[in-house]
């Protein structure tokens, strides 16, 4: 067999990656670099399958009926459109190859990106997972990287540092990798449909000095609410009120009424119907940032394994954060939040929020 790479990408654009090299299916180097020596792998001209932080990413069960791969792959995001706050023309679905009735969902942006950069830096890129997959069988407790938590299964999930306070378990390089490689054949491809090999990740040569700008990229991608910083909180306001009354529509059948949220909200607050509580969720947090001009929504996802909303804020100030902790809880929701970092001129804070009582 050919040689390639993995690269396991960082959170952020400060971090370093770490990779491995394969040979005849056996790792025979591994190693942590920083971006000034990312040039020496990419010399390397090496077919390479790239590990995605997972939090830009979410794998759901379908349950379509048989039918052709094209024709699942059109209908799969109706089938889960219940589970998401962005507009399926924003999404990229790649189903899985095996028997498992699952599709993992990401931004189209966020591949744009990958696509981009590999064009840009000359990088062969031929295989995408989510970290989440590709290290299923490490699993006795999430697994602790130096940027995140990884929950490994088929239908798992990847939380920042802050988000998580329970047990974890560190792995050595080799058996991370060891582990990655062995599961390409079980985890997901993300190169499926217009990203697939075919469409051409690698192109000419260029100087190597857009991974930054790529890992930035990532970790600020906007899954669920598709570049949601660069738009005011009155427009934040109407997606919520469009998609609230669509999502109210599709789970009772009825015209929604002039508030669903608050109508859902009230009707069904203890109900375990993962629509409803999605909905009960995004009404909280609507209330509770109604009233900050100054605060924006960078991500937002729905964990229907956990019942909680993990979200994305960007604040004007670190003090701003404890002013909007206050407000969510004010309006009924349990608000834990991560903690607040500086990024590029903005103060970047991660959070969960949980229904009070839920």
């Amino acid at each position: 067999m050919r040689d390639y790479l993995i690269i396991l990408l960082p959170v952020n654009e400060d971090s370093s990656f770490q990779w491995a090299r394969i040979t005849d299916d056996a790792i025979i180097e591994t190693g942590t670099s920083t971006l000034s020596e990312m040039r020496n792998l990419s010399q390397s001209n090496l077919p390479i399958t790239l590990i995605l932080p997972g939090q830009n990413i979410q794998t759901f069960e379908h349950t379509l009926p048989k039918m052709s791969r094209r024709e699942q792959a059109k209908a799969v995001l109706f089938s889960i459109e219940d589970s998401l706050s962005t507009p399926l023309d924003t999404l990229h679905v790649a189903l899985h190859d095996g028997d498992a009735k699952t599709v993992s969902v990401i931004g189209s942006a966020f591949m744009d990106n990958i696509q981009d950069w590999a064009k840009d830096n000359d990088l062969n890129i031929t295989e995408v997972y989510a970290d989440y997959q590709s290290l299923i069988g490490l699993d006795n407790n999430p697994i602790a990287l130096s940027d995140r938590i990884i929950s490994p299964a088929l239908l798992g999930h990847t939380l920042d540092l802050d988000w998580y306070k329970g047990v974890t378990q560190t792995v050595d390089q080799h058996t991370l990798f060891e582990t990655i490689k062995n599961n390409r054949a079980n985890a997901t491809n993300l190169m499926q449909g217009a990203f697939a090999p075919r469409s051409n990740f690698s192109a000419v040569k260029t100087p190597l000095i857009q991974f930054g700008g790529l890992v930035a990229a990532l970790a600020m991608a906007s899954l669920f609410l598709n570049t949601m910083q660069a738009r005011s909180l009155s427009a934040q306001a109407d997606d919520v009120k469009r998609q609230t009354a669509a999502l109210y529509t599709a789970q009772t059948g009825q015209a929604a009424p002039s508030n669903p949220a608050r109508t859902v909200t009230l009707a069904a607050r203890n109900s375990a119907n993962v629509p409803t509580q999605f909905l009960s969720l995004n009404a909280i947090a609507f209330k509770a940032l109604s009233s900050f001009e100054d605060v924006t929504i960078d991500r937002l996802s729905y964990q229907n394994s956990r019942n909680e909303i993990q979200l994305r804020l960007v604040y004007p100030s670190f003090e701003r954060a404890e002013a909007v902790q206050k407000a969510m809880e004010e309006a009924g929701g349990v608000f834990t939040p991560g903690g607040v970092r500086e990024q590029n001129g903005r103060f970047v804070g991660e959070a969960v929020l949980k229904i009070q009582g839920g």
